[in-house]
């Protein structure tokens, strides 16, 4: 309350964004103060931009086939795994996994089809992970993905 209430001392036009909580939307609200006792409310529903930039803040750091952190957020963990193991004075295991020749399995059997694989070993991949693990999808050229697993 303390913010509307400063919004409206001041002058100049002023801008702040509230959350609904019982059903999740998303509201800017613009107060344009003129004179001593008129103010001009514009309420927006921004509802649909906020998702938007929660699903682009998403694509940013996550492989969007397999769910799995893409080589941003590789780059990332691997500089937390490298001062948590230094500062235990552990070891640090990173492993390349590659599939070789991946074009041919989607060349034979149909793009999809090859997505499906990587899913499944994404999905095979992460069950037998530790908390304290990741596995990252660092790229996916031609529809192949190179995984990097950090281990402490």
């Amino acid at each position: 309350m303390a913010r509307v209430e400063k919004a409206l001392q001041s002058k100049d036009p002023q801008s702040m964004e509230f959350q609904c909580s019982t059903s999740g939307c998303h509201y800017e609200v613009r107060f344009i103060v003129s004179g001593e006792d008129k103010v001009l409310l514009i309420i927006s529903n921004v509802s649909r931009r906020k998702e938007t930039e929660a699903k682009l803040e998403y694509l940013a750091h996550y492989d969007s086939l397999t769910d799995l952190p893409n080589r941003y957020m590789f780059n990332d963990r691997l500089a937390q795994a490298i001062a948590h193991a230094e500062r235990k004075k552990q070891l640090l295991a990173i492993l390349f996994l590659d599939i070789d020749n991946f074009k041919h399995i989607n060349d034979t059997i149909g793009h999809k089809m090859g997505d499906q694989l990587l899913q499944k070993i994404a999905s095979r991949l992460m069950t037998g992970m530790r908390k304290t693990d990741s596995i990252v999808a660092y790229q996916r050229r031609h529809r192949k993905i190179l995984w990097h697993v950090l281990a402490r």
